[in-house]
């Protein structure tokens, strides 16, 4: 079975892989497993289309801080449920991770499970599934004026890596998508799982759902998805002393200032690293092929101030641009993508909500 199948509650399937969460992780995870001779089901709580169903899954409460541009922006709204996941709305903006992301320092004892350099290898296979430009013209260093400030570049995937994706995977007779399920159960026996148990998302299987068995089980559910799925779902026992959630990473945004160089050099410097603001932009889609990117301190100066990866991030003040970036983001809580044209009313109705 190639194609996006909806069983009846109280089916049974069996593959080799079972992988919840059909994002760009999961969708990735299912070509490669393909591509080694294995079959696959894939499943995930989400449609192909917008479901605020499944959107209410991801509500919840970030606190106060990074929650530009809208309160709990990270959790409620920057994460998507669907097939593709956030890869849906996604503008495309690709930032590699470095050495200093994975490194415990003073101010945050916690350092990832495994070291950059286990992960540096994979770099080049994530750029291509993602279409990344590999010949991107290079960022010029920052004026003299900015020292000691360097660029921390951005890349932009292809705007069609998400559809590309799906369509070598339809064609594959041992892949199974299954839109519109979500997991409930992972029974645990002699340590081992062997079955998942799923529920229509949208709560019309009553007490019936659909009852996957595996010889894996792959969760790809992201950063705070996998760590709920954990903690909820395995027995205690079973998941005492590992580092469940403690590697997810955010990058929370915060409105510190306004800056307005009178140095012509700069200026232009620090329009050249910012993102676009075009219709196609908000749109979702990546309409550079050109990197551009942020400002940060140099690593070593990071690493004696006990410092986090931050960066500095510019974007132009004028009313337009501003209106545009919130318009933009209050497209991510509707049901834009994936769902044909808006109408007059639904434009006014957000229009509205920049004012």
């Amino acid at each position: 079975m190639s194609t996006s199948h909806i069983p009846n509650s109280g089916s049974s399937l069996s593959a080799d892989y079972c992988v919840v969460g059909a994002g760009m992780v999961g969708l990735v995870t299912a070509r490669k497993i393909l591509d080694n001779g294995g079959s696959v089901v894939l499943v995930d709580s989400g449609y192909h289309k917008y479901n605020q169903i499944a959107q209410d899954l991801n509500s919840g409460f970030s606190g106060p801080f990074g929650n530009w541009p809208l309160p709990n922006f990270a959790v409620s709204h920057q994460r998507i449920r669907g097939i593709g996941g956030t890869a849906m709305l996604w503008g495309g903006w690709c930032r590699e991770l470095n050495d200093w992301d994975f490194t415990a320092n003073n101010k945050c004892d916690i350092s990832w499970p495994f070291p950059f350099d286990e992960l540096k290898p994979f770099y080049q296979e994530a750029r291509k599934a993602l279409g990344i430009n590999e010949n991107a013209v290079a960022i010029d260093a920052p004026p003299s004026a900015l020292a000691p400030l360097i660029p921390s570049i951005i890349s932009c995937a292809s705007e069609t890596f998400r559809d590309d994706l799906l369509r070598s995977l339809r064609s594959e007779e041992n892949f199974t998508l299954i839109p519109g399920f979500t997991l409930v159960g992972l029974p645990v026996d002699k340590n081992t799982v062997t079955t998942a148990v799923f529920r229509k998302t949208d709560g019309t299987d009553h007490d019936r759902g659909l009852t996957v068995t595996a010889n894996r089980f792959i969760i790809c559910g992201g950063g705070i998805e996998n760590a709920r799925i954990l903690l909820t779902l395995l027995p205690k026992p079973n998941i005492d002393g590992l580092p469940i959630g403690l590697g997810f990473m955010e990058h929370p945004k915060v409105l510190v200032g306004q800056y307005y160089p009178t140095n012509k050099k700069v200026l232009n410097y620090l329009k050249s690293l910012a993102p676009p603001l075009t219709g196609r932009d908000l749109l979702f889609k990546s309409p550079l092929k050109r990197p551009f990117g942020e400002l940060q301190l140099p690593p070593e100066t990071q690493k004696a101030k006990g410092l986090g990866n931050a960066m500095i991030g510019f974007r132009q003040a004028n009313i337009y641009a501003a209106s545009l970036v919130k318009l933009r983001y209050n497209f991510l809580t509707r049901n834009l993508f994936s769902c044909g044209p808006i109408g007059p009313s639904r434009l006014i109705s957000l229009a509205r909500d920049c004012t």
